[in-house]
Formats: structure tokens, C-alpha cells, sequence
């Protein structure tokens, strides 16, 4: 949040950047996204929103139209000095702010690209803010506006901001390397959570001052992801295995809550993009779990003999 306040400061200032949030799916890029939109609101900045989405067909333009779709809800047209003349190209996309006669207008990424740097800094408001949320599903023509606002919106009052998974290959990841090798726009790495700030948020989303050791248990497996806190907790509350009395929260430990269905489909797609050769990988890794180190049978791999496996010296004796 500071990373992001600095730039919302600069962009005030004439200053603009690129910015680009990378991270886990649900480690709080969207988090971090509309906390940003909120301040860039409480300073009157014109601030426009869009998402790219998982799709067979990429829709071309779609995070770009969403924006632009927002702004003509909100009574925005494009008729001011130094946007007028991009009017028609813009209204491909949007098409009340098209005009009769407007004719075959040029659709260019970088037409598009130049369109909306003018319309974010339009004189009269402080700055402009563009977000532009999961990159690594937008289409060939999205990214290309985004390369060309990277290049160019230095000497804009405008931040551009957009959020991407980094742990899986896409479009959008090569242009993140592309962009930042050459400086024309600044990451911002969000990391998993410590134990320490899981238990921290536990006890934010519980209301109290410090969670109970059974709590911390129970979030053992969340592996530092905001979201999977936030999913496994209203699980548990729901389920009945965690409590609330009138001596704080408890764990019931005869309920026991299975994997949230939020969570589930969220790996299930994950898993699904991969090869037959990958998913048995993560099967396998899955029957051994994460915990190896000093485990007998858990340190070998699955497909060792089982005379190679030693005596369990655990006080409980795995399976």
C-alpha cells in the first residue's frame, strides 16, 4: 500500500507510472486493487475499472470496453478538447459515444492506447486511475494497450494499474518481463502471509485480540493465502467446528469441516489447464504431503519398495 499510495501521489503530480501487482490466485492482488480505487475516490481522481476473464475465445478489448462501459454509465462522453478527435475510435467500443457519420473508425491498440491516457487526465481533475485486473486472461489486443500506457504515461497525471498471477505462464506474464526489463513500468510482489500475520488476520476476521492455539491449527494447510484464511474460517463457522461461546472461540473437535467448495474449484480449474503427466504429479504429491522431513515412509518416495521403509519411531505411527 505504500508502493501504491507513492504512485497515486506522483500520478497527482504529473508523474505518471505503470504499475504491475503480481502474486498468487488469492494471496489480495483484488485486495490491494480496490483499496487503491478507494483512495484514488477520496482524492477525486477519475478512476476506471476492468477485468479480463477466463475464456476458450478471448474477447478482444473486453478489461478495455469494460472501463470505458463504466465511465458511459457514469455520464461520461468524450467530447472535451483533446479527446474529441478520438471519439469515433472510441465508440467501436462504446457505442453511444458514437456519432453519425463517424464512419469506419481506426481500431488500434495504440489508437485506443493514446485515447485513454487523454481521457484519464483530462484538465480540470487531479489525476486519473486505470485498473486493469487479472492480465494473465486478457487478450492480445488488452496487452498491447497496456504496453503502449507503460511506454508513454510518464508525463501523464495517470497510473495505470493492473494485477496478474505470476506463478503460471501466460501472455500477460511475458509482458511484465518485457516491460519491466526495459523499466517502462514497476512490479509490486504481494507474498504469502507468515504464520505469524495468518494468525493476525485470524484474529482480525474473529474480532478478537489473539486466536487460540486450536485456531492456528486449523489454519494450518491455508499455506499464507489470505483468501484460503478467510474461506476455511466461515467454513468452520458454519460447519459448527469453530464456536463461539462465552469464553471466545473454540474448536468443537467432533465436527470436522471438509475443504471449502470456494477453494475446491478454484484448484480444480488450476489443475485442469495441466497435462495428464502434471495432475498425476500433483496426485502423487498430494498422497504424500507436505510434511516430510523426519517422517519415516513420508520421506521416501512413493514409489520406493516397501523394504525400504523403516520402523515408525513417531509417537503416533503413521498409517
Amino acid at each position: 500500500m505504500r508502493a501504491l499510495t507513492g504512485e497515486l501521489d506522483a500520478a497527482g503530480q504529473g508523474r505518471g507510472a505503470a504499475v504491475l501487482v503480481t502474486g498468487d490466485a488469492g494471496v489480495g492482488k483484488s485486495r490491494l486493487a480496490r483499496e487503491a480505487i478507494a483512495l484514488a475516490a477520496s482524492r477525486r481522481y477519475f478512476v476506471l475499472t476492468g477485468r479480463a476473464t477466463e475464456s476458450a475465445v478471448p474477447v478482444p478489448f473486453r478489461p478495455i470496453s469494460e472501463a470505458l462501459m463504466g465511465a458511459a454509465r457514469s455520464g461520461k462522453v468524450p467530447d472535451a478538447p483533446g479527446i474529441s478527435d478520438y471519439r469515433a475510435a472510441l465508440g467501436t467500443l462504446v457505442p453511444e459515444w458514437s456519432r453519425p457519420g463517424d464512419g469506419d473508425a481506426e481500431v488500434s491498440p495504440v489508437i485506443f492506447g493514446e485515447a485513454l491516457l487523454r481521457l484519464l487526465s483530462l484538465p480540470g481533475r487531479p489525476a486519473g486511475l486505470l485498473v486493469l485486473e487479472d492480465l494473465h486472461w486478457a487478450d492480445p489486443e488488452t496487452l498491447a494497450i497496456v504496453e503502449y500506457l507503460a511506454d508513454n504515461i510518464a508525463t501523464a497525471s495517470v497510473l495505470c494499474l493492473a494485477t496478474l498471477r505470476d506463478t503460471e505462464p501466460s501472455a500477460g506474464l511475458d509482458l511484465l518481463h518485457s516491460v519491466s526489463a526495459r523499466r517502462a513500468a514497476t512490479r509490486v510482489q504481494v507474498p504469502r502471509l507468515t504464520p505469524r500475520a495468518v494468525s493476525q488476520m485470524a484474529a482480525a476476521c474473529l474480532d478478537v485480540s489473539d486466536v487460540p492455539r486450536a485456531v492456528t491449527r486449523l489454519l494450518a494447510d491455508c499455506d499464507g493465502l489470505p483468501f484460503a484464511v478467510e474461506e476455511i474460517l466461515a467454513a468452520a463457522v458454519s460447519s459448527g467446528e469453530l464456536v463461539h461461546g462465552a469464553g471466545g472461540w473454540h474448536v468443537n473437535d467432533d465436527v470436522v469441516t471438509g475443504v471449502p467448495s470456494s477453494i475446491v474449484g478454484s484448484v480444480r480449474n488450476r489443475i485442469a489447464a495441466l497435462g495428464r503427466q502434471a495432475r498425476n504429479v500433483i496426485v502423487s504429491a498430494a498422497v504424500l504431503g507436505s510434511s516430510s522431513t523426519g517422517h519415516c515412509c513420508r520421506a521416501l518416495p512413493m514409489w520406493a519398495s516397501p523394504k525400504r521403509w523403516r520402523p515408525c519411531t513417531r509417537p503416533t505411527r503413521c498409517s
